[in-house]
């Protein structure tokens, strides 16, 4: 039995063959511990501590230092970030002062923007709210020293400046009031442009100038259907009454291409001959048709000068002894003039016998063969057709110019 306990751990000690005021060690702590002259109350067990072994006391202190390292590693960490954003927030309103040193506004506010847009830096509410106002302050700035050059400037630089300047304004709401003064400044220069062209066509069309009214219809048509109805106005329609005056005075329409096919289309005709009877017309004075649709519809109604094509393919016997045909081809081109007779030509294209630019070999076998071949005859027709297309092109170039 114990004698007395242990004033560290509470172990219990037997003092038996110990002398008092001697110390003896616990054998539990280890602790050197006085031996009393009186028995000492025992303090309360601490019997889970006395059970814990060593090693868990080791691990918990390694526990404790990691925790500790986890902590110091987490400030260092938060220190850095912070440094990065505080760099990088310099770096944005480096930017800033440096566009608006330079009195580069458009720079500034493309500073500012980006600076509004990083969500991730820590910036104040007054900070962003300074950079907010300083922001919409250069903008509106911007737009009315933009507004205030439309009106210096030549018409056509005003349109399209005005133009670009609304589409800037549209997504941004300070600028919303300016949108109505922008639109008027655009109005007001197409109304200028398009007057002036006007003049210029009618002019034009008096002096009997037929071609450099038609380029001045077709290029105001051109420009006004660029714009949105409120800046063209009243102009598409005052130019197709124009149009109708020159196609009823001097123009010419070339009609579909018409005839008989057998390999060809009118599509191929039209694609091939259409450009350049146009042109021939343009040059002999005559109002040839614009290109734009709606003008096209009014010459196809009122043009005087009608100028028309046909054609008619067939076969024309069998390419040497070959089992394919050459191909022939005529053609008349014809311009009805009021108050004059019709002006025709007509030309004919066949097929070359033999076929030029064509290799040994396949000439031998072609010639020959008891089987037609789809690629060969289609050379033999296309042969024809070019010879025809510049025919009629040497033919056209003939046709009598505009009386008058």
């Amino acid at each position: 039995m114990a004698d007395f306990a242990c004033p560290e751990c509470g172990a219990g000690l037997n003092v038996s063959a110990r002398v008092p005021g001697r110390q003896t060690q616990c054998p539990v702590c280890e602790t050197l511990v006085e031996v009393p002259y009186l028995p000492r109350a025992a303090p309360k067990a601490r019997p889970a501590l006395a059970m814990v072994p060593p090693v868990i006391w080791a691990l918990a202190g390694v526990l404790a230092v990691a925790s500790v390292g986890l902590i110091v590693v987490k400030r260092v960490w938060r220190s850095q970030a912070r440094q990065v954003q505080n760099q990088a927030m310099s770096d944005l309103l480096k930017n800033v002062e440096t566009a608006s040193q330079a009195d580069q506004t458009d720079e500034t506010i493309a500073a500012l923007e980006a600076a509004l847009a990083s969500e991730d830096l820590p910036w104040t509410n007054d900070e962003r709210t300074n950079m907010r106002q300083r922001r919409d302050a250069l903008a509106i700035r911007r737009a009315e020293v933009e507004m205030a050059r439309l009106g210096k400037v030549p018409e056509e630089l005003a349109i399209r400046d005005g133009m670009i300047l609304l589409e800037k304004m549209a997504p941004d709401p300070v600028l919303s009031e300016h949108v109505e003064g922008t639109k008027r400044l655009v109005a007001k220069a197409a109304e200028g442009r398009f007057t002036k062209l006007l003049d210029e066509g009618s002019k034009a069309l008096e002096e009997g100038r037929a071609v450099d009214a038609v380029t001045v219809c077709e290029r105001l048509m051109i420009e006004a259907r660029k714009l949105p109805d409120w800046a063209a106005g009243p102009f598409p329609e005052r130019d197709r009454a124009f149009g109708r005056r020159i196609a009823e005075r001097y123009g010419a329409r070339v009609e579909p291409i018409a005839g008989t096919f057998w390999l060809g289309s009118a599509e191929a005709y039209e694609k091939a001959l259409r450009p350049t009877l146009v042109g021939i017309l343009r040059e002999r004075g005559y109002a040839a048709e614009p290109a734009d649709s709606s003008l096209q519809a009014i010459w196809a109604e009122a043009a005087p000068y009608r100028l028309t094509l046909t054609v008619a393919e067939k076969a024309a016997g069998t390419y040497l002894q070959s089992a394919n045909q050459v191909a022939r081809i005529d053609g008349q081109v014809s311009l009805k003039r009021p108050g004059q007779a019709d002006w025709k030509q007509s030309a004919q294209a066949t097929t070359e016998v033999p076929l030029p630019n064509l290799r040994a070999y396949q000439a031998s076998r072609i010639a020959v063969g008891s089987t037609p071949s789809t690629d060969f005859q289609g050379k033999l027709f296309e042969n024809a057709f070019q010879g025809l297309v510049f025919k009629l092109d040497r033919i056209a170039r003939t046709m009598p110019p505009r009386a008058g």
